[in-house]
């Protein structure tokens, strides 16, 4: 059978998988983008508790760039060393 019952769970699990991986990019990169945004306008937050909610989006944010970034990198190496074997 060319289109096994396995198979296409596999398949239908890999674009969960794609799909909450492309949710979450979207929200580290808005959390970022909102981030540098307000830096922008180079206004003074008379607020401490601003301060930080920005602080912590930035830093998930960046979190969350370099999260990807490595594992895309280790994805690559993997399936290299696949075509390897």
């Amino acid at each position: 059978m060319k289109n096994s019952l396995a198979k296409k769970i596999g398949v239908f699990l890999a674009h969960i998988q794609g799909f909450f991986d492309e949710l979450f990019r979207m929200i580290f990169k808005s959390l970022r983008n909102k981030n540098t945004k307000d830096e922008d306008k180079k206004y003074e937050d008379s607020s401490k508790l601003k301060s930080v909610v920005k602080k912590s989006a930035n830093f998930i944010g960046e979190m969350g760039d370099s999260y990807y970034e490595k594992y895309e990198d280790i994805k690559s190496k993997q399936k290299e060393q696949r075509k390897k074997d």
